[in-house]
């Protein structure tokens, strides 16, 4: 089981005293106290009281947090472990429960940015599961506090731009477009350069290592493909009041997923996808075409996808060894995604079957074999 690093304050003293060359006695008789009292310290029976940290910490020449033995950061391989606890703690305690832990945990290690960051993702993840809107505008304002600290905190580049992304994310689901606005203005570029893993792996091409290179290459070139697919999603949702441009958006970016062939080796942007279109063909008076990729939606959905991850085919074939070179040495890119598969499935089946804007089809034979199936996944 995964715990939080506790106070060693105790083996501190002991191996301190002991660096000085000095007894017990000699320790206790300098702090005032019993003989008794330094041994309870060390064997961590008792703690000494608070007036007397700063005194200890000066006589041993050690800062107050050496002395407590308190270690403000994980390391990458805890706090992936952490990660992955958490989330089987979410799909199997109350939310409640789960939350107040990642409360705990975030107080304890509030100068470990990269924790801090995978556990705003954590409850930027599981604020759908509020009860209210209550709840779930305050899970949303804990983790964009967590954003702003991480990049108020640290050092990684990249760390702080993702951070900042994820604050302008909590803008967007607490409906504060002109804070987005503002938050993200300055950041907004246009000019396409090889990616940090295209000149490594280049690099690593002019070292002789052409298996590395193309690990490497391999998962920049599927990270690209994978960022433009949710990007064109992105793009499709604000032209659905012009018919024509809609469809050829929707046909050239089918087209793109066929050719790598993105819904077996990640089918959650697909599934984004076929929502988005759905979305806009009812918005453009098209019924059918709405069925025909809530149908869509609605197949690939019931496939054995779960547990979403992502898969290797022959044009990535080393794209597995390419997601565990990025994890390593990396707190950033976690194992699994930040959702359980239950809390997934829900997600998918509610977008559908909750969502008011596609009542008006709840009376037509296809969508309610469509809902059918839908419901069936949540029983798996």
């Amino acid at each position: 089981m995964i715990t939080t690093k506790e106070i060693r304050i105790a083996e501190n003293i002991a191996r301190k005293r002991k660096e000085k060359g000095v007894t017990q006695e000699e320790l206790a008789s300098f702090m005032g106290v019993s003989k008794a009292s330094v041994s309870k310290w060390e064997t961590g029976k008792s703690y000494p009281d608070v007036h007397f940290l700063p005194q200890l910490a000066a006589y041993f020449n050690i800062s107050l947090d050496d002395l407590m033995g308190y270690e403000p950061q994980l390391t990458d391989e805890e706090i992936r472990a952490l990660y992955t606890k958490l989330i089987d703690e979410f799909a199997a305690k109350p939310l409640d429960e789960v939350l107040e832990r990642c409360r705990v945990i975030a107080k304890k290690y509030y100068a470990c940015s990269s924790l801090l960051y995978q556990i705003a993702i954590l409850l930027l993840n599981y604020a759908p599961e509020a009860e209210d809107d209550v709840q779930r505008n305050t899970i949303i304002a804990k983790a964009k506090a967590l954003f702003v600290r991480v990049k108020e905190l640290s050092e990684n580049i990249e760390l702080r731009r993702l951070a900042l992304q994820s604050e302008a994310l909590c803008e967007m689901m607490c409906d504060n477009p002109q804070n987005i606005v503002a938050l993200l203005e300055k950041e907004n570029r246009h000019e396409p350069q090889p990616s940090i893993g295209t000149l490594l792996s280049q690099a690593h091409q002019m070292l002789g290592n052409q298996l590395e290179a193309k690990i490497i290459s391999q998962g920049s070139v599927f990270d690209a493909v994978i960022t433009l697919f949710y990007e064109i999603t992105s793009h499709l949702s604000i032209c659905s009041d012009d018919a024509e441009e809609f469809e050829a958006i929707c046909q050239r970016t089918l087209v793109l997923e066929d050719i790598f062939k993105v819904r077996f080796l990640f089918p959650l942007p697909v599934l984004s996808f076929y929502m988005t279109v759905a979305l806009g063909y009812l918005n453009l008076g098209s019924t059918d075409k709405t069925l025909t990729m809530l149908e869509n939606y609605t197949l690939l959905a019931s496939e054995p996808i779960f547990p979403l991850g992502i898969e290797s085919d022959d044009f990535f074939p080393l794209i597995k060894e390419a997601r565990e070179r990025q994890m390593s040495g990396s707190s950033i890119i976690m194992p699994v995604l930040p959702r359980d598969e239950r809390a997934m499935k829900r997600e998918i089946v509610s977008a559908v079957l909750e969502n008011p804007v596609f009542s008006v089809l709840s009376d037509l034979p296809r969508y309610e074999l469509l809902a059918d199936k839908l419901n069936v996944l949540l029983r798996d």
